[in-house]
C-alpha cells in the first residue's frame, strides 16, 4: 500500500500511515521544511519503511511523530538501559539535537527519496554511518550557516 502524505497534513491522514507502516507496509511523504538540508529539501519524497527501534544505528534517517506531524531527521545516538532504547536526533541543518525518542513515537526509517522524479535507495552502509556521524558534527554549523544566507538571498524557497 502507499500513501502520499505531506508531512504537515491533519491527523487523520497520519494515523492511516502509522497503521499501514504497523501493517508492515511502507509509506511515502512529501518533506516540508529545511531541517534535513542539504540531504533533503522541501516536496522530496521520502519513503518510510516499518523496522524496529532495536535495528536502527547511529547515522540513519528515521522519522518519529511529534506535535501531531511527523519529523526525518538523522540518528547521532543511541541511548541503551536495560528497559528501553531511546533515539537522540538532529536534522543535518540544525544546530541542536532533539529530545530522545522512545519506542512510542518512533514510527520508522527512511529508505528512499526522490526528487524531480529521480529515485534512489539511501540505506546506508556501517561505514557510511560512522563517516556521517564523524562529518555530520562537524558540517551542521556551516551547513546551518550557508542556509541562512541562502534564505536571506531568496535563493531557497
Amino acid at each position: 500500500m502507499r500513501i502520499m502524505m505531506r508531512a504537515t497534513e491533519n491527523r487523520e491522514l497520519i494515523e492511516i500511515a502509522e497503521h499501514a507502516i504497523s501493517a508492515g507496509q511502507s509509506v511515502r511523504m512529501v518533506a516540508g521544511g529545511w531541517s534535513m538540508f542539504p540531504f533533503f529539501r522541501p516536496r522530496d519524497v521520502l519513503t518510510i519503511a516499518p523496522v524496529n527501534i532495536q535495528e536502527i544505528n547511529a547515522g540513519e534517517l528515521v522519522v518519529f511523530r511529534r506535535d501531531g506531524r511527523w519529523i526525518a531527521h538523522r540518528v547521532i545516538r543511541i541511548q541503551k538501559s536495560e528497559t528501553e532504547i531511546t533515539l537522540v536526533t538532529c536534522g543535518d541543518g540544525c544546530l541542536f539535537s532533539d529530545e530522545p525518542i522512545s519506542e512510542g513515537i518512533f514510527v520508522g526509517r527512511v529508505i528512499a527519496m526522490s526528487r524531480d522524479g529521480h529515485s534512489k535507495s539511501i540505506v546506508l552502509s556501517d561505514y557510511y554511518h560512522r563517516v556521517m556521524r564523524i562529518f555530520g558534527r562537524l558540517l551542521r554549523p556551516i551547513f546551518w550557516s550557508i542556509k541562512k544566507v541562502l534564505l536571506r538571498l531568496n535563493w531557497l524557497k
